[in-house]
């Protein structure tokens, strides 16, 4: 491969370093603390919502002593006072909550038992959560908790009827409707069973993965109807996934459609409250339903379908009947058409927001119910993330995305009117990485800033970005737990360089102090809707390398995420070639720093970061010692239907492109040294991706090391776990990238 052009901003941006509190604050940061309680980043709330009407803010805290403790807590948003409700061993304690799921959990795993999330109940005297899979509500002003489900079956996603006096779920497959004040309950659909084939109001895998579609049903405005969908996995062929765990292991036969096989199938019904009767819509077949929102008059709905090959996505006007009155928007692409949920729709039902890059970066658009464009609100930004709230009284649009950098992640808010001429205007400043949740009158938002060298903190802000009050200001005080490693915190710095084709390409580097020459780990995501080179909070076991005398450097190539289509489109026709194109020209770079030992450079990543360190490992083993790849793919053929068609179309349709994606045969002539590490429990990456590696360099008498993870999903989760992983990496750089154990 040809020198690339490399450079790049001559002069990278450096971070200053973290301010530390007095006092002895430089030790240095192991993994045995980074995995103990309580988490060196703070206590940060979560789950924050804001009631319906805007003046009540909900959150979960958790609260370390002997034991973790779990709270919920309210806070006022005219005065900023915040107060403790409850928490979770003191509900507990309540005997009218001990449901059989409840009650048998405290038998048998009371430390299992978690407050996940909660909901505000319409009115916001009252929140509905979740424990054991039965559903419970909390009265605010009576401070006094009951049950509502008490059922060996979970009720699954749950929903307020516009009555707001009823609350519908799924549970065994089928939708249910119960009166909240007399616990009566009313069976909706009968099709479905708890192990299918049929399930209704539930998302399938692919909607739930890859469609980020979290919803199976919904209710119209007016409360009369319900669209839902129908899942029907019979006569697909189903894979049985074995899960090797601790105390044995589990078969599941399990619909995991792979690449070129038959998708579940589904259809959307309309359901009548009053008769039960359901028509079913007239949908195009052979698709994907990405979203479904009711018109506000409850007379028709707008449904966003995507045909199979992506290359064409529809905005679809149905009648309540399910008729499709109109198709208002088809995109269509050599490459393919995103699917997206940022869509929303006027009040008075005239009126259509939709996120496009049909015509450049990623921007949102105002459409009238005809389907004509009536102009774009975000022109100038440099990509959209996603709508973050619209003030339809006030005419105002505000979206998360950039402007300046791709590193940088800002609210913007705009006009609703495509003919003014103002930009949109960054609302917040730090040039950092925000996260906003928006107050239902649009008058105040929660901001969640996350900084490389700034612990994270979560605000509340009046909509014109000027401080209110904190909820929570996580600062670096004496006794905070990160306080004894401020002092040793290292700082990033960032810069771009140039692709073979001129692109530019944004870099973090962080490496220890003094002249070196050091190992180098390079951290690779590189795949599609990835982004790890953010001016945010890292990973601290970034600081764990530093400490242990290792630079490390990540690069986001061509095809990741928040650069556009343009940017993105190098994947069409072949994974694998361009991302690694790229990361060779970091590699390249880094070999030339005087910093950086270039015999001693080692890859590592996770998911597609692992495909891609095996890649780099098999494209690159003159420049690369080692390579860490954490449940890799590595054969395309085995992923799912929606991800993997997208960039190479049907299997028997493009073979080749399979072939020239996959890790096979050039695996057999693998030079670094390899760590390769699967959960025996990954319903996403199946163990079946590394096993195939494992065959292949057995049969070719190739060295490597493997660490698995009994009942361990795709992302290996629990501190003892967790803490193994990252030591057995640890060990493994040492043996390979230093030369010791």
């Amino acid at each position: 491969m040809s020198y690339l052009r490399t450079l790049i901003s001559l002069v990278a941006i450096a971070i200053p370093m973290l301010e530390a509190p007095p006092a002895e604050a430089t030790t240095q940061l192991t993994l045995e603390r980074l995995f103990a309680d309580p988490p060196l980043v703070g206590n940060l709330p979560r789950a924050i919502q804001f009631s319906h009407d805007g003046q009540r803010l909900g959150y979960l805290k958790t609260r370390y002593g002997a034991t973790a403790e779990q709270e919920f807590w309210v806070m006022e948003v005219a005065t900023g006072q915040a107060h403790q409700v409850f928490s979770l061993s003191d509900l507990l304690q309540d005997k009218t909550l001990h449901t059989r799921s409840v009650a048998a959990a405290l038998t048998q795993h009371p430390n299992r038992i978690k407050l996940a999330t909660f909901r505000w109940v319409p009115g916001d005297q009252a929140i509905l959560f979740t424990l054991e899979g039965d559903l419970f509500l909390f009265d605010l002003e009576k401070a006094r908790p009951r049950a509502l489900t008490d059922t060996r079956a979970a009720e699954q996603a749950t929903r307020f009827a516009p009555d707001h006096r009823h609350l519908s779920y799924v549970r065994d497959g089928n939708l249910y409707l119960l009166d909240m004040a007399t616990r009566q309950e009313w069976q909706l659909t009968r099709s479905g069973r708890s192990t299918g084939p049929v399930r209704n109001g539930l998302p399938d895998y692919i909607a739930r993965e890859e469609l980020k579609r979290y919803s199976g049903y919904w209710w119209s405005p007016d409360g009369r109807f319900i669209a839902f969908m129908e899942t029907d996995e019979s006569g697909l062929d189903v894979t049985p996934r074995v899960t090797l765990g601790p105390n044995g292991y589990t078969v599941i036969p399990e619909a995991f459609p792979r690449a070129g096989e038959q998708n579940v199938r589904g259809r959307l019904g309309i359901m009548t409250l009053d008769g039960q009767r359901v028509r079913w819509a007239r949908l195009p077949e052979h698709g994907y339903l990405v979203e479904l929102r009711w018109l506000p008059d409850s007379k028709g709905m707008i449904v966003v379908h995507q045909a199979r090959h992506q290359k064409m996505l529809e905005v679809l006007h149905l009648d309540r009947r399910g008729k499709v009155k109109k198709i208002l928007i088809r995109e269509t692409s050599p490459t393919w058409v995103p699917a997206h949920h940022d869509l929303d729709v006027s009040p008075d039902g005239t009126r259509l927001l939709w996120a496009s890059e049909q015509d450049g970066p990623r921007a949102i658009f105002l459409y009238d119910m005809e389907g004509n464009r009536l102009g774009a609100l975000t022109p100038g930004l440099g990509d959209i993330d996603e709508i973050a709230g619209v003030d339809w009284r006030n005419n105002r649009l505000f979206v998360h995305g950039w402007l300046d950098s791709p590193v940088e992640k800002h609210l913007f808010v705009t006009d609703l009117d495509p003919a003014t001429t103002d930009l949109p205007r960054r609302v917040t400043r730090d040039e950092y990485w925000h996260r906003a949740v928006i107050s239902p009158d649009a008058t105040t938002f929660v901001d969640v800033e996350t900084h490389p060298v700034r612990l994270p903190s979560v605000a509340l802000r009046a909509i014109d970005n000027r401080l209110l009050y904190w909820i929570d200001e996580n600062r670096l005080t004496a006794d905070h737990p990160y306080a004894p490693f401020a002092g040793a915190h290292a700082a990033p710095s960032f810069g771009t360089l140039a692709a073979e084709d001129g692109t530019t390409l944004h870099y973090r580097l962080i490496r220890p102090d003094g002249d070196g020459p050091f190992p180098v780990i390079v951290h690779v995501y590189g795949g599609p809707k990835g982004q790890i080179v953010r001016k945010s909070w890292m990973p601290l076991w970034y600081q764990v390398a530093v400490a242990r005398g290792y630079a490390v450097f990540s690069l986001d190539n061509r095809g990741t995420a928040r650069r556009g289509h343009d940017f993105e489109r190098g994947l069409f026709g072949q994974l694998g070639k361009v991302e690694v194109a790229d990361q060779i020209t970091g590699l390249d770079w880094l070999r030339r720093q005087p910093f950086v030992d270039p015999n001693r450079i080692g890859v590592y990543g996770w998911s597609y970061g692992g495909y891609m360190a095996l890649k780099l490992g098999l494209a690159a083993p003159d420049r690369i010692a080692a390579v860490v790849a954490g449940a890799p793919v590595t054969d395309w053929r085995l992923y799912d239907t929606h991800y993997t068609e997208r960039y190479l179309g049907l299997p028997d349709a493009n073979p080749e492109a399979y072939a020239a994606s996959d890790v096979f045969p050039e695996i057999a002539s693998l030079k670094p040294a390899l760590l390769l590490i699967h959960g025996l429990a990954d319903d996403n990456v199946t163990f079946e991706n590394s096993a195939r590696v494992m065959a292949v360099l057995q049969e070719n008498a190739i060295p490597f090391e493997t660490m698995v993870y009994p009942g361990g999903g795709h992302n290996i989760q629990g501190a003892g776990p967790e803490r193994h992983l990252h030591e057995t990496i640890f060990r493994f750089w040492e043996r390979n990238l230093k030369g010791s154990d």
